[in-house]
């Protein structure tokens, strides 16, 4: 999918506001997880809560790729959470 040039994602408790250099036709690599049944089950209860040593390494990584990164504290619920997730983040 090809992305226009502002989206907004949410991990967990924080809104992820990403600012690509161009205008339109980006990319965003998020990367993969494959659940058997039984995980896809827990990740719709279970609040595992943030790792803030990956959303820092997350946000590093999109800044060298020339991303304009802010996030802050989401006031509004994530739409995502307790969905199966296809291409966006949870």
């Amino acid at each position: 999918m090809k992305l226009s040039r502002k989206l907004t994602a949410f991990y967990c408790k924080f809104k992820v506001n990403i600012e690509f250099p161009k205008a339109e036709d980006n990319d965003l690599n998020i990367g993969h997880i494959l659940f058997s049944r039984a995980g896809r089950e827990l990740a719709r209860i279970c609040d595992p809560g943030h790792k803030t040593e990956f959303r820092d390494y997350i946000i590093d990584k999109w800044r060298s790729e020339g991303y304009k990164v802010e996030f802050e504290e989401a006031q509004e619920h994530n739409p995502f959470r307790g969905r199966e997730s296809h291409g966006s983040l949870p």
